[in-house]
């Protein structure tokens, strides 16, 4: 598909975003996307970064806030508050279309810190190249999320979901109800899965590990129970996968 690149229009800090606009407020690179009522596609590539996505209502538009924050510096858990910085001018790339929104910065070695809020339902496509953390929070569309190392958080996913770290990282999944009844991931290499449940997907379950620990609460379940939809796949291996019920 084509793709056009945009060309903000820079408002100056402090005053109000318009759509398909551009600003800058402090350290942070703020832009605003209008899905023209279509479920927004976003999509973000990166060397390394933290993405946080919340969603929104229907209604809203395509929000995002950029800043930079040193790799060498940061400790996983931290918070990065005091210590984001703007980015180089030019160093990320923003296309759209309708309907479509794509976040490129795939040569800066440093954690590109990406706040995004978005409608609930729209599909996230995020692929970082090195080292990363994600976090999703009340997603309904598909969430596809790849990593070479680092963590992965989803919270209160009903969508279809795709988690994958290619070396060493962590997974942490909760689903809510209603979870969608198409295929589910979660992949690590070296690295503990945690999901949490409801107890309607005992059955859909499909739990292995070569080198780890398995903690399957559902197990009892999940050998006699009804497969209500496509499976949920839970794979490293090394590292504990712990499944259990949502409290």
């Amino acid at each position: 598909m084509s793709r056009s690149p945009l060309l903000p229009w820079v408002l100056g800090s402090g005053l109000l975003l318009v759509s398909g606009a551009s600003a800058w407020a402090g350290s942070w690179e703020e832009h605003r996307f209008d899905s023209g009522g279509r479920v927004p596609v976003v999509e973000v590539e990166l060397y390394r970064g933290i993405v946080r996505f919340q969603a929104r209502p229907p209604s809203e538009p395509v929000t995002l806030k950029v800043a930079l924050v040193s790799y060498d510096d940061h400790r996983p858990g931290e918070s990065i508050d005091a210590s984001i910085r703007p980015l180089p001018k030019g160093a990320l790339d923003l296309f759209s279309s309708p309907g479509r929104v794509q976040i490129e910065a795939p040569t800066l070695r440093d954690l590109v810190v990406v706040d995004l809020s978005a409608p609930a339902a729209a599909e996230l496509r995020i692929h970082i190249v090195h080292y990363g953390e994600v976090t999703i929070e009340g997603a309904l569309g598909e969430v596809e999320v790849d990593l070479f190392q680092g963590q992965v958080n989803l919270r209160d996913i009903r969508g279809p979901a795709v988690a994958h770290i290619v070396r060493d990282g962590t997974i942490r999944a909760r689903l809510a109800p209603p979870v969608s009844d198409r295929a589910m991931a979660l992949t690590t290499y070296e690295g503990d899965i945690v999901l949490e449940a409801p107890e309607q997907v005992a059955g859909r379950l499909q739990i292995a590990s070569a080198r780890g620990e398995i903690r399957n609460e559902f197990v009892t379940k999940a050998e006699g129970g009804p497969r209500a939809g496509e499976p949920i796949l839970i794979r490293n291996a090394k590292g504990t996968i712990h499944v259990r019920p949502l409290h």
